[in-house]
């Protein structure tokens, strides 16, 4: 692979991973680069630069190539069409912003609940992208899959927050086999999406922010829109769509959004199928390694973790929590050669 030369052992610390087993280290990513340019910097409209093929290939490319893929990290390229993108499917309405794509909510009563359309626009305009961009790909990067994760944030992102709140107690049925609707559409369109890319990512797939490469496929849970809603709720509405996807998902990974979904983890821990658990800290909380008794808790539940740290939270993560079934995509790194330093740390600390 052009822009990482040591692939092979790149995946195979990968399939270690999955395994809980350790090769050499445990797996430690560590990109160095600058910023992606942004719309004004590039002179395109928010639409071209999601959407124009040849404005996506410029930069992607440009931002890969200035960029030291230290320890474990992958250069793949993200086609992203919005998180919770598959509500587009539905007719959500899309806003793309210089740094994120909108869903704008377009179910305005469950009388009037949307189908799928098999030949849906947005559905074939991403597929020529997604074409395109593996064309451009090979022998250079991966192509990862799209941010279609979550089902109810989906369909928060149809019905609105808000609305889709009061719709829990006052329409619960109704919210209900709508989720169900929204979750065939997701695992149709994943795995449509997957076969895309496959040949290009080694007979296998990528998620691309997290580094992580997976024979199998592999997927990323999530339902921010939990935060506001009790724990009997999210096992009564949220709990049934994450056990359903690890069935067909060989590889999953729940995106634990900020400390604030801490009060759902038994709840995670208790589904067989789920093999990850990625912490994120969000703006204005703790460091990662301040919740090590939580993150030991997940490992003690035999799940693997992905955590997103510092790097001067690497030497205490690793003196408290297994290497086994543990990724660290590290954050604050400026230079190849303290990239490079710490990945020998890394080395010497795993146990």
């Amino acid at each position: 692979m052009v822009y990482k030369p040591d692939i092979d052992k790149v995946l195979e610390r990968c399939k270690a991973y999955w395994e809980q087993e350790i090769i050499d280290r445990c797996c430690v990513a560590i990109p160095v680069g600058p910023p992606m340019q942004s719309p004004e910097e590039l002179g395109v409209t928010y639409d071209e630069y999601y959407y124009d093929l040849e404005v996506l290939i410029k930069r992607w490319e440009t931002f890969i190539a200035a960029t030291y893929y230290g320890g474990d990290a992958m250069p793949g390229i993200l086609p992203y069409f919005g998180t919770g993108g598959h509500a587009i499917y539905f007719g959500g309405e899309v806003h793309c912003r210089p740094d994120t794509i909108w869903i704008h909510p377009s179910l305005e009563s469950w009388d009037d609940v949307p189908d799928f359309n098999p030949n849906n626009l947005n559905l074939k305009r991403h597929e020529v992208i997604i074409k395109g961009l593996v064309e451009y790909a090979k022998e250079k990067c991966f192509v990862t899959l799209t941010d279609n994760c979550g089902v109810m944030d989906a369909l928060a992102n149809l019905r609105g927050s808000q609305n889709l709140l009061m719709d829990l107690i006052d329409y619960p049925d109704e919210v209900k086999k709508m989720a169900t609707k929204i979750e065939e559409v997701l695992k149709s369109t994943t795995l449509q999406h997957a076969a895309l890319v496959r040949e290009n990512n080694k007979g296998g797939s990528v998620h691309q922010w997290m580094h992580l490469w997976s024979e199998g496929l592999v997927h990323q849970l999530q339902c921010d829109f939990s935060v506001m809603i009790s724990p009997e709720m999210f096992n009564e509405f949220i709990l049934p769509e994450i056990e359903s996807t690890c069935e067909w998902v060989e590889n999953s990974i729940y995106h634990l959004d900020g400390q604030e979904q801490i009060v759902f983890l038994d709840s995670l821990l208790s589904v067989k199928g789920l093999k990850a658990i990625q912490w994120v800290s969000v703006a204005g909380q703790p460091d990662v390694s301040e919740f090590i008794p939580v993150l030991q808790r997940i490992q003690n539940a035999g799940k693997n973790l992905v955590l997103l740290p510092k790097a001067y939270e690497v030497e205490k993560l690793m003196g408290s929590l297994s290497s086994r079934g543990l990724q660290m995509v590290v954050q604050g790194v400026s230079t190849p050669g303290e990239a490079d330093e710490l990945v020998r740390c890394v080395k010497r600390w795993t146990r």
